[in-house]
């Protein structure tokens, strides 16, 4: 429980889920922004490949935890960008893109694939 009494995920589903859906997901390319400036707007920044799968992750548990958000949008909009602009013709996922979506870094490191796999691991359920 927090300060107020509130069970964490509390916070999760009255302030981040609204949050990172409203703000977090790019709804003009599809996928997500790597980050928030302080007044709530998206940093431009280039986006890591771990940003995805973390966020598809962490959607596809909203529903549990009792976002009535639109959290299976954000799923499958996360894995179709993730597949179009990280994934490398050999099946590994590049390391950073450009917010347009062109590769930045093709290497692929092993902690990025492991996040991938955590990704499409909760997409699939």
């Amino acid at each position: 429980m927090d300060r107020e009494g509130q069970a964490p995920s509390g916070w999760l589903v009255q302030r981040a889920y609204p949050c990172w859906w409203s703000r977090g997901v790019d709804h003009v390319r599809g996928g997500f922004h790597e980050s928030l400036r302080l007044d709530g707007e998206p940093s431009g920044e280039t986006r890591r490949a771990r940003l995805y799968p973390r966020q598809i992750y962490a959607f596809s548990v909203a529903t549990e935890l009792g976002w009535s958000g639109p959290a299976a949008d954000a799923v499958r909009q996360g894995v179709k960008a993730l597949l179009a602009d990280y994934r490398r013709p050999d099946g590994l996922y590049r390391g950073l893109v450009a917010p347009s979506g062109a590769a930045l870094i093709e290497r692929a490191v092993l902690y990025d694939q492991a996040f991938v796999l955590l990704g499409f691991a909760g997409a699939h359920k």
